[in-house]
Formats: C-alpha cells, sequence, structure tokens
C-alpha cells in the first residue's frame, strides 16, 4: 500500500492553521486531491483522501490512510503511528531530521530542509462551504521544492481563531529556522478552508504537481478516548525516516 506519510509530517509541522480552542476538542475533516504527475520516470497516479484532525488543549492528531501523527506539547514529542504494521515511533521536539540519516546524507538534508515564504493578502472573497473566505496568495520554497498556493481563510468558524492558531505555531517555531517562516505566514488572518497548491519538485525533474484540499466540516465535541495516545497492543520502533521518503516523500 502506497503511504506519503513524510509530506504529511512536514505539513503537520508547519500548519499555521492547526491549533486549539482551550477547555475543548475540535474535529476537522479535510478532503485532499493530488492530480497525476510524473517525477524521475515513475508515473503518480490522481488521489483523493480524507485527512481527521482532533486538536484539543496541548495536542493534536491528524489521520489519513494507515498513517496517524500525535503531537504532545505537553511532553514536546510527535508519535508516528503505523497502524498497518500496528506499531508506533516517537520522536522527541524539535525533530531534527537529519539526525535520523547517515551522515553523509544529513548535511545536504539540512539545506534541503531551508524554507522561505511569502504571503500576499488579496481583497478578493468567496464562500467556501459555508464559509465567507478571503484570498490569500502564499509562496513556499526551498531547495528540494517551490509550492505556490491559492489560500482562503475565513473569521466566520464561530470560535476562536487566534488561540486555534497558537499551537500551530508553537510547533512551527520549535523547529530550527522557522521563526521568520512563522512570521511571515500569521499574515493569513484567519482559519483556512481551502488551499489550491502547485508544487514543482526540484529534486524531480522539475515535476510540477498539483493539489488541493478543503475543509468539509468543523465541530466542537468530546475526542474519542486514547485519541492522542498509542493503542494498546502496537510496538515502539525507530523511525525509518529514508524508508517514510521513499515510499511516499
Amino acid at each position: 500500500m502506497a503511504r506519503r506519510p513524510s509530506v504529511m509530517l512536514l505539513a503537520l509541522l508547519a500548519a499555521v492553521s492547526v491549533a486549539t480552542v482551550a477547555g475543548a476538542d475540535t474535529k476537522i475533516v479535510r478532503k485532499e486531491h493530488s492530480d497525476a504527475y510524473t517525477v524521475m520516470g515513475q508515473n503518480q497516479p490522481a488521489r483523493d483522501q480524507t485527512t481527521t484532525t482532533w486538536v484539543a488543549a496541548d495536542r493534536m492528531r491528524a489521520d489519513q490512510g494507515e498513517t496517524s501523527f500525535i503531537v504532545r506539547l505537553d511532553t514536546s514529542s510527535l508519535l508516528v503511528l503505523d497502524h498497518e504494521a500496528k506499531t508506533f515511533s516517537e520522536l522527541k521536539l524539535p525533530v531534527d531530521i537529519s539526525k535520523m540519516m547517515p551522515p553523509e546524507m544529513a548535511a545536504g538534508m539540512e539545506k534541503m530542509m531551508t524554507f522561505t515564504a511569502t504571503v500576499t493578502p488579496s481583497d478578493e472573497t468567496k464562500i467556501i462551504g459555508k464559509w465567507k473566505a478571503r484570498r490569500y496568495d502564499v509562496k513556499l520554497s526551498s531547495p528540494m521544492v517551490e509550492m505556490t498556493s491559492v489560500v482562503w481563510a475565513t473569521k466566520d468558524v464561530g470560535f476562536d481563531i487566534a488561540s486555534f492558531t497558537r499551537m500551530g505555531e508553537q510547533i512551527l517555531r520549535m523547529q530550527p529556522g522557522m521563526d521568520g517562516i512563522a512570521d511571515e505566514l500569521s499574515k493569513i488572518d484567519g482559519f483556512q478552508v481551502r488551499q489550491e497548491n502547485t508544487s514543482k519538485m526540484m529534486m524531480g525533474g522539475n515535476a510540477e504537481v498539483k493539489s488541493s484540499e478543503e475543509v468539509v466540516s468543523v465541530e466542537d465535541l468530546p475526542a474519542p478516548a486514547g485519541t492522542y495516545e498509542p493503542p494498546a497492543g502496537y510496538q515502539q520502533r525507530d523511525l525509518d525516516i529514508q524508508s517514510m521518503m521513499r515510499h511516499g516523500g
């Protein structure tokens, strides 16, 4: 089964729009679509999937297919769950991916993971689902990838958005060199309900990938017991970051 958890990991660590409402759990369901593309001679089919995110005061969980990520700010840890293998890996935040790789790869990966961001607000608005949203044009670039996005953000979701963005910013700022990125992304004023992305992968012969994601629902309700913990019976193992990249990076 093909999975792309490393992409989701990057999004989880960098998404300013995912955070918390004090004293409550929030369930967010997003639908995601990626067009078919070819990279390094390999054809990747179009893909549709749903991501469910649970958020509480100091923790969050994102479920996508057979992989889940749990962020625990109370213990400064990230848990990666593999439901197919019934295993989990635990990483301490901030995550230093270079330390999980052979030394000959680490220096190059550190350069690859250096990002710059530019956010350009617009006066354009439209209705996304049941929300009135404003357009923001975002450019995120590194030596590995360049991504341009049209982001639609709303203030009409009915909760304290300032509180909702706080944990996402905390997670982002915990990563080395990300303070400037967090400052720039904070220009997106509201909760992101839709993104339309075009990514160009420099390491894949400038392959272009188009994708989109849109919020389907936002609900305040108690999370099921055990949401922010590894399931009973799962075995702990070291995270193989190179395998993650090969299977979906």
